[in-house]
């Protein structure tokens, strides 16, 4: 299942990151990774030794571990423990399949060859290191990742372990059945106990063979009180019997097993063949050209390159390029429209409509009388304030003429002029009511549906009309914060509207409100555009755009981004050699990934083969992919409507 699914990686084309997971990277270890992997390696250590013999009663014979006293599910998580932090201490060198490997192949190749535990041990150890050497030396020599190699190399070694069993196991079985009288029980000579515990049993040959390796129950069992020597070792021989044909019965003979490793190395190199980039020029170098198959062949100007890595061939790659890329550098925003002035006009006082002046969609201007109400009390008021009026006026000229004469006083005089004084504020007071009564408009423009009609009583908040100048059109909407800065007053933007598409209106920023929202953490904007031919009203909406200068950063292809220990970073080709940059990811594309690191265009980055690429190593280019796309803008900001 990990060979498939490996396959499927690298065939498949897809956005995930995986390399460093399965493969590791054995040659660009870290200082702390080190460090750490010998702190948990320390820990490990001091807790087998510790706990050594009680680990080995445990694994062997959980029953006589708790009957012992022993607390068995802490020895248990223990190992689990133990077992996790190894594999945490080797992944992030190893990799994924490499620790796996190394739990498992090391020991199933003792197992095979050595019979005690003590001898597995060392044998084990011994096994993987002269694994992890000569697979080490020779991925230089096979252009290859390390870890595959060392589990290739221990897939070797369990294999050729594996036959030696069963040719082993083979000969000492010929060789018991070979064996005449001297390897054969009969039925005759066991006690009666024996066969009454056995009755019916035909005569069969016992194979010789290696003690048993009996638990402590099943000795116990035999030597309960009742049971002789005799009893033991014919049960001993039984069993040994009993083991070595079902060993027999269930394993594969020798040719059915060496086919079926043909089978699978078979299957193991055609994958190699068909999906590893370097393939076809390794079998060229090999004289192997005559394959009918496809393979992933090296262009011809890469194939002359001198190879790297200690004297071994390149690693083949394939790249794309680098491109230059501007973010943050259009904003598209919906906006709601409003009328550069609208009123919605209202009488002074309370009264009974008596007529109205104007019609819907009618055009007036500042000052036009569009109603007239009830206005006779208002009327006589002013009548009556002019009369009165007159006749101070008239005591005021008596006073100033009996004055001169010194019949009359100065105060008397005063008192005249006073009163003229206030019957004119009365007189204006009332002509001032009687104006009240017609309602005028405060703005020029085009009034709106009426929706009241003469005779109705109206009071103050009753509304008569709307009316809007619409000589310009006033467009509200709201940007991101991290735009504040570089929208101004006077910018030029441009509008679509969503009931006229196709049309594109010119205007202005007119006016940016002075603070952010802290609920949205948007910026109100208002945009003024001209409406001469008057084809726009309030509360159209429309599609808002402006452009700014914009952040240029590179532009990556989502596969060439990888991460260590010290953060993301990428394998760039520079004169023919890979050279590891760091990188800062700034904004994730679909096709693309904008960072932060020093790549021009000019650069190529790797994409396939990434395991392969060393620092400082020549590679060569196998293939090199279609570049993102940078002429149009991978991302806009968007906002919501405005009103």
């Amino acid at each position: 299942m990990f060979g498939i699914g490996i396959v499927l990686y690298v065939s498949i084309e897809t956005n995930a990151h995986l390399d460093h997971i399965l493969f590791g990277n054995m040659l660009g270890v870290e200082p702390d990774e080190l460090l750490t992997s010998g702190i948990i390696a320390l820990v490990v250590g001091s807790a087998l030794v510790l706990k050594w013999k009680d680990l080995v009663l445990h694994s062997f014979d959980p029953a006589q571990a708790q009957a012992s006293g022993l607390p068995v599910n802490l020895l248990h998580y223990g190992v689990l423990a133990a077992l996790s932090l190894t594999i945490v201490a080797t992944l992030s060198a190893a990799g994924l399949i490499l620790a796996i490997g190394l739990l498992i192949a090391p020991g199933a190749i003792a197992f095979l060859l050595v019979r005690t535990f003590a001898a597995m041990l060392w044998v084990s150890v011994l096994v993987c290191m002269a694994a992890m050497l000569a697979g080490t030396y020779a991925s230089f020599f096979l252009d290859s990742a390390p870890a595959p190699t060392i589990i290739l190399i221990l897939t070797a070694g369990f294999i050729i372990a594996f036959i030696r069993r069963q040719v082993v196991t083979r000969q000492k079985f010929d060789a018991a059945r070979g064996g005449g009288e001297a390897g054969r029980v009969t039925f005759g000579s066991l006690p009666a106990a024996w066969k009454s515990r056995h009755p019916g049993r035909p005569i069969k040959n016992v194979p010789a063979g290696p003690p048993l390796r009996l638990q402590f129950g099943t000795l116990y069992r035999l030597l309960k009180p009742g049971i002789c020597r005799r009893d033991l070792r014919q049960e001993i021989l039984f069993k040994r019997y009993r083991l070595a044909k079902s060993r027999v019965e269930c394993s594969l003979s020798l040719w059915k097993q060496f086919v079926l490793t043909l089978v699978a190395v078979a299957v193991a190199a055609g994958l190699w063949v068909r999906y590893y980039p370097g393939a076809g020029t390794l079998l060229a170098q090999w004289g192997v050209d005559w394959l009918p198959i496809s393979v992933a062949n090296v262009s011809p100007q890469d194939a002359g390159r001198p190879g790297g890595g200690r004297g071994g061939p390149q690693a083949t790659v394939v790249t794309t390029p680098v491109v230059d890329i501007t973010i943050n550098d259009r904003l598209s925003a919906i906006g709601t429209s409003t009328a550069l002035q609208s009123v919605a006009v209202t009488p002074f006082t309370s009264g009974r409509m008596t007529e109205v002046l104007v019609k819907s969609g009618a055009t007036v201007k500042a000052g036009d009388i569009i109603a007239r109400l009830d206005a006779d009390a208002e009327q006589i008021a002013v009548e009556r304030a002019s009369n009165a009026l007159k006749d101070a006026e008239a005591r005021l000229q008596r006073m100033q003429a009996l004055r001169k004469t010194n019949t009359a006083t100065t105060v008397q005089v005063t008192d005249a002029e006073l009163a003229v004084d206030n019957a004119r504020l009365q007189l204006r007071e009332a002509e001032l009511a009687l104006s009240r009564r017609s309602v005028e408009t405060p703005i020029g423009g085009i009034v709106g549906i009426l929706p009241i009609t003469a005779g109705n009583y109206v009071s103050p908040q009753t509304v008569i009309a709307t009316i809007d100048d619409r000589s310009e059109i006033l467009v509200d909407f709201w940007v991101p914060e991290r735009y504040a800065s570089s929208i101004k007053v006077g910018s030029p933007l441009t509008a679509s509207s969503v009931a006229r598409p196709g049309e594109t209106f010119e205007g202005v920023i007119s006016a940016v409100d002075n603070r952010v929202d802290s609920d949205s953490r948007t910026l109100q904007v208002r945009a003024r555009f001209a409406n001469d031919a008057d084809k726009l009203r309030a509360g159209m909406s429309f599609q808002v755009s402006m452009t700014f200068p914009g952040d240029h950063y590179p532009g990556v292809d989502p596969l060439a981004v990888q991460w260590g220990s010290d953060g993301a970073f990428v394998w760039a080709v520079r004169e023919g050699r890979g050279v590891r940059v760091p990188v800062n990811i700034i904004q994730r594309n679909t096709d693309s990934v904008l960072v932060d690191a020093e790549l021009t265009p000019e650069d190529e980055v790797v994409t396939e083969g990434i395991h392969l690429v060393r620092h400082g190593a020549d590679v060569a280019v196998a293939g090199r992919k279609q570049a993102p796309a940078s002429d149009e803008p991978l991302k806009t900001s968007s906002t919501g409507s405005g009103s």
